[in-house]
């Protein structure tokens, strides 16, 4: 009998010890959770929105690239996982809202492409600049803490990613110079945001630039970080404070 009661004891400490395994995986899945959906600023009761690049060789003003829309899917993924949903906001002025801060939002594209983009740029990330806003004859160069990444389109690609925040919600800008940047910076976006939560924080803002190398043969997957711009792109250059 002695041998059954500490087989019966044996077999409750095992219980209780796998339960309490369970239990810690649980809080640290939910914790996990928990700061994702913080610094996406989405939960199962938000809408975010986002604001959708117009093709560039397209008349319509709500056609997309398929890269585009690829990018369009990867974010929308990442709102899906945090139980929000997504309000797809075209390119055109008589579809933008006039609203800012009730929501978290994703611009996507450049500001040749995406009006939203320009005007986030230009209020909140005002030491980053793209070629047309300085008169460069390469309308596709990002210009930022005195460096300029300039496309080889198909061989070397740039994208700035930048998170802000207005109204106590995060605005992430997904400033590319092809639709393959895009998508590359969406991609990188939703799967490396841990790494970025480690580094900026839930609630930190950040710019870096990414370079997409070899797009031809690779697409979106080969992405390197070509610089963290954090101090530069939020700091306006001395012309923009003289002016």
């Amino acid at each position: 009998m002695p041998q059954v009661g500490d087989l019966a004891v044996n077999l409750l400490a095992s219980v209780i010890s796998g339960l309490a395994v369970l239990l810690v995986q649980f809080l640290r899945r939910r914790r996990k959770e928990a700061r994702k959906s913080r610094f996406f600023g989405l939960d199962a009761r938000s809408t975010c929105a986002v604001f959708v690049p117009r093709h560039a060789l397209s008349n319509s003003v709500l056609s997309v690239h398929r890269r585009d829309a690829a990018a369009i899917v990867e974010l929308a993924a990442v709102a899906r996982d945090c139980g929000a949903e997504i309000e797809l906001v075209p390119s055109s002025g008589e579809y933008l809202p006039r609203t800012l801060g009730d929501r978290a939002e994703f611009a996507v594209g450049s500001p040749v492409a995406n009006p939203r983009t320009d005007a986030l740029l230009e209020t909140f990330v005002p030491g980053l600049t793209i070629g047309p806003r300085e008169g460069s004859p390469d309308k596709l160069t990002i210009g930022v803490g005195g460096r300029a990444f300039g496309p080889d389109p198909g061989k070397v690609e740039y994208v700035a990613l930048a998170k802000v925040t207005a109204g106590g919600y995060p605005i992430f800008v997904l400033c590319g110079q092809t639709a393959v940047s895009n998508h590359a910076a969406a991609r990188y976006l939703a799967r490396r945001y841990t790494q970025l939560l480690r580094e900026y924080g839930v609630t930190g803002r950040f710019c870096l630039v990414l370079r997409i190398v070899n797009s031809q043969a690779f697409g979106e997957r080969n992405v390197e970080v070509a610089g963290d711009f954090t101090d530069a792109a939020f700091t306006r250059t001395a012309d923009e404070a003289v002016s």
